[in-house]
């Protein structure tokens, strides 16, 4: 679906007449498998990663609980459907650093326990605001969702930030920022509703 999305209506325009939809059509319908294979090859290769992040979960017992319950909640709206349906292939792209990054997580558990707590519960809260806004997916806007998603997004890159510094984030991010974009996106759902 979403190398469907990706190839064919690239600007996410609104096409109610028959012969547009067969341009953006012919134009894209070419780069659909390719889209998708890159998506199923870079997920592919993710998967021997993900079993030793499993079983390091396993092997750390009841003192890590609060980092497996985040690190499962995070792997699955990371893998869930809708999450896989709305990605861009440069979101797929990173994946790899993000399941890195939860591995280095992991790997530094038992010496910044504290620190990942804290870390746990600021991601938390950002995710507790974001599922108290409720909203009907169905009838919300193409651009409402773009920047729900944007800011989705915006903190997976914080858990990068926070987690595993040393794998870079995409793009600049802090509780500052994500802070004003949370802002930016209440007053988007305020005009609404």
């Amino acid at each position: 679906m979403s190398s469907f999305q990706e190839g064919i209506f690239i600007n996410d325009a609104v096409i109610r007449q028959k012969l547009d939809f067969e341009q953006v059509f012919n134009h894209g319908i070419g780069s659909v498998v390719g889209l998708a294979q890159i998506r199923g090859d870079v997920l592919g290769s993710l998967l021997d990663s993900l079993v030793n992040l499993r079983q390091a979960l396993r092997i750390g017992g009841g003192k890590i609980e609060h980092a497996r319950s985040d690190i499962e909640n995070q792997l699955a709206w990371l893998f869930c459907h809708e999450t896989l349906m709305f990605a861009s292939s440069d979101d797929i792209q990173q994946y790899p650093r993000f399941v890195k990054a939860l591995n280095l997580r992991v790997e530094k558990l038992s010496s910044n326990m504290t620190k990942d707590k804290d870390f746990t519960a600021s991601v938390k809260s950002y995710l507790d605001s974001l599922s108290a806004l409720n909203l009907d997916h169905d009838l919300i806007t193409i651009q409402l969702r773009r920047s729900i998603v944007s800011f989705r997004w915006s903190l997976e890159e914080l858990r990068v930030s926070l987690f595993a510094q040393q794998l870079k984030t995409r793009y600049p991010v802090s509780f500052k920022r994500l802070d004003k974009k949370w802002l930016a996106l209440n007053d988007e759902v305020s005009r609404i509703l």
